[in-house]
């Protein structure tokens, strides 16, 4: 039997650096020999014969006598068969509704149980779309090797498609776009939820939906809801997908603008986030769920259910365990350079608690 080897304390420091390097501690370059000596708790001499090493292996590239090492490659490669992951949501994620943030929180969880690391990266600019060079700063300050877009607008999906690093869209406006995406297919929930509310004599429907499922052009749910409604002989505008501020001030705006003339007999939100502020407007407003107003959600929030202890939420109820999986295995094949760029809907079902009533007379 051989004796166990003890690693010296250069062998560690290398270890040490290579994972931070991994797991984006540093990204661009390393700090200079004084500040990384004291950072890692070891002699100024022990870290040089440690970058020097690295510097002979590829990781690092000396910018000279006094220069702080440059990274030059993440040991994140396809040959060790993981990668570091960046997840951009489409809000902060303090700003995503609850079944968002469980269901990004899942899916970091289970990429890290296959071996990826992972990190948030939250949106920096501000405005409606990111310019290309907020997202050329946001990537590079990621240092990821992959990216997921968690409900991205159309521009966004754009210019990632057009990247050479590997890009899955997470839902989104990513239709017609050359980029590997996952989604829920809304479509026939919708449909039918849609002409369940014709079929109880409802013809003031309003559609909350967020801006990238408004513009430039309707994502596919808001185009199934409008088909509907045309398809029924009613008239379509601004009054059934109406523009608003995405802020709880300008859904409470919205609110008081479409109940101060001639209010909606139903509403149809994008997700619990939504629907929980049309609940509190109506409670202020003694309108009761559903004999004054219906009430759908594309996807619910398990919150609803304690602020409103009797309303069980309509909505299209979803699964996310494929989801999840299919990111999963998207994130191994990219890994072995095996991913494939191609768009998987997972089918959805309308349940319709007892947020469904007829039109009020």
């Amino acid at each position: 039997m051989s004796a166990v080897r003890r690693l010296s304390i250069v062998d560690q420091t290398m270890i040490h650096i290579r994972e931070g390097v991994r797991d984006g501690r540093w990204s661009g370059k390393l700090p200079g020999v004084r500040p990384l000596s004291r950072e890692l708790g070891v002699s100024r001499e022990s870290l040089r014969n440690a970058l020097r090493r690295l510097s002979a292996e590829g990781l690092l590239a000396d910018d000279g006598p006094g220069g702080s090492r440059r990274i030059m490659r993440r040991e994140t490669s396809a040959a060790r068969g993981s990668l570091r992951i960046a997840i951009l949501p489409a809000r902060h994620m303090h700003t995503e509704s609850a079944a968002d943030q469980l269901l990004i929180l899942r899916l970091m969880h289970d990429l890290e149980s296959a071996g990826h690391a992972c990190v948030l990266a939250p949106p920096t600019w501000t405005g409606a779309e990111p310019s290309p060079a907020a997202l050329e700063r946001l990537v590079k300050d990621k240092d990821a090797d992959a990216w997921m877009i968690y409900q991205g607008s159309r521009e966004v999906l754009k210019w990632f498609s057009q990247q050479a690093f590997p890009t899955l869209a997470l839902g989104g406006h990513n239709l017609t776009l050359p980029i590997a995406a996952i989604g829920f297919d809304y479509t026939s929930a919708l449909r039918e939820a849609t002409r369940n509310l014709l079929h109880r004599g409802h013809r003031r429907i309003v559609f909350i939906a967020p801006r990238f499922a408004r513009t430039p052009t309707p994502a596919r749910p808001v185009r199934t809801f409008l088909d509907e409604l045309a398809d029924a002989g009613l008239p379509t505008g601004e009054f059934n997908v109406p523009e608003w501020e995405e802020t709880p001030a300008g859904l409470r705006a919205l609110l008081v603008s479409l109940f101060s003339l001639t209010p909606p007999t139903a509403i149809i939100t994008w997700d619990g986030f939504e629907a929980s502020g049309v609940l509190s407007f109506l409670s202020e407003r003694k309108l009761a769920i559903p004999r004054d107003i219906s009430l759908v959600a594309l996807t619910s929030d398990a919150s609803i259910a304690w602020q409103h202890p009797t309303v069980r939420l309509a909505n299209c109820e979803q699964d996310p365990e494929p989801f999840i999986r299919h990111c999963v295995r998207w994130a191994d094949d990219a890994a072995h350079a095996r991913a494939k760029v191609q768009n998987e809907l997972l089918a959805v079902r309308l349940d319709p608690g007892n947020t469904l009533g007829s039109a009020p007379r």
